[in-house]
């Protein structure tokens, strides 16, 4: 796609909100992230998976998580003084089945859901999802690229292989149907997508919150994500270690890495390093 629709600069103001910075490539900055990861206590790991934990592909459906990633997630679920979620805008019975790791929570729902529980929305959200989701089916043209994938809790809208005209009417459309909802909804961009999401979910950040309450005091707080929802789970820990995937602009996170493969070998390298 040629060129980007305008709600990609929401990426841009989410770093610009908080301390944001130009990260640091996490591996070359290894000898000061293992130094930090031994100072002991307990310890807390956060990680997306689309973008993250695996490599984005064209449709939700086609993304995989390898046994390579599978094997040493397993390994550090065991770990006694080590707590590890994924905190998705997939559903979390969705991760789940993606990932199969025991030992891990899976927070779905931008954090808000956890597998066998019910994610209770209003029914003022619900109606207001379905009359947004009808009316831009009403606008999308069939042949445009821009497709919708409906959640259950939100729908996301997806632009990627789209022509630049035809995401940028799109997100025009859906604006138009999101701004009577504005007291029930909100829009999250994420990677050649829109997200229409209740107020109700409150996001990563809050998840990482709450995550972080229950844990013994002073543990520390490790997450890696690749997006711009990802930016609240980077600013929930001010004092810890925040990685954004992908481009290294500006962000709330203090590292980056490059790539879904690049996170695999700091993960191994994490495992490796904790005492």
């Amino acid at each position: 796609m040629a060129g980007r629709p305008r709600s990609q600069g929401l990426e841009a103001r989410a770093a610009k909100t908080g301390r944001s910075r130009r990260p640091r490539h996490a591996l070359g900055a290894w000898p000061e992230i293992e130094k930090r990861l031994n100072s002991g206590g307990w310890r807390a790991l956060f990680l997306d998976f689309d973008g993250t934990l695996a490599r984005i592909r064209a449709r939700p459906e086609q993304v995989r998580c390898s046994g390579r990633v599978r094997s040493v997630l397993s390994r550090l679920a065991h770990r006694p003084d080590l707590w590890i979620g994924v905190v998705s805008g997939r559903r979390s019975h969705t991760l789940a089945r993606l990932i199969r790791v025991n030992g891990i929570e899976y927070l779905g729902a931008y954090g808000a859901e956890t597998p066998g529980s019910r994610l209770k929305i209003s029914s003022a959200a619900r109606g207001g999802l379905t009359r947004v989701r009808r009316g831009l089916a009403r606008r999308l043209g069939r042949d445009s690229g821009v497709w919708m994938e409906n959640k259950g809790v939100s729908f996301a809208v997806h632009y990627r292989g789209a022509r630049q005209h035809a995401g940028t009417s799109a997100e025009d459309a859906l604006r138009r149907e999101v701004a009577p909802e504005r007291a029930r909804l909100r829009l999250i961009a994420g990677r050649k997508s829109w997200e229409v999401v209740p107020r109700e979910i409150p996001g990563k950040g809050a998840a990482v919150r709450a995550v972080m309450q229950r844990l013994p005091a002073r543990s520390m707080g490790i997450y890696i994500g690749d997006s711009a929802p990802d930016e609240k789970g980077f600013g929930a820990l001010p004092g810890g270690i925040t990685i954004r995937v992908g481009r290294s602009g500006r962000s709330l996170a203090r590292y980056f890495l490059r790539t879904p493969g690049e996170v695999l070998q700091w993960l191994v390298r994490f495992e490796e390093a904790l005492p």
